[in-house]
């Protein structure tokens, strides 16, 4: 849709697909305060923003929808 190609989101009437990314740190990681780091960057503004950027939802409501998505 950004370069222009013919295509557009098609959503139900009723209801939205949703599909969950997990995020963890596994009990025994290598390195498990880079982890750490990681997730709270990931689920800040500057990451969330990428997302949205990106036509992508955000895991946060601190972030507004991408446009021309649903609701």
């Amino acid at each position: 849709m950004k370069s222009g190609e013919p295509i557009a989101v098609v959503s139900p009437t009723k209801g939205l697909p949703f599909i969950t990314s997990a995020q963890a740190i596994f009990a025994k990681a290598p390195h498990p305060n880079a982890a750490k780091v990681f997730s709270d960057w990931l689920f800040g503004l500057e990451a969330q923003q990428i997302l949205v950027n990106h036509g992508l939802y955000s895991a946060t409501r601190t972030r507004p929808i991408p446009r021309g998505w649903p609701r």
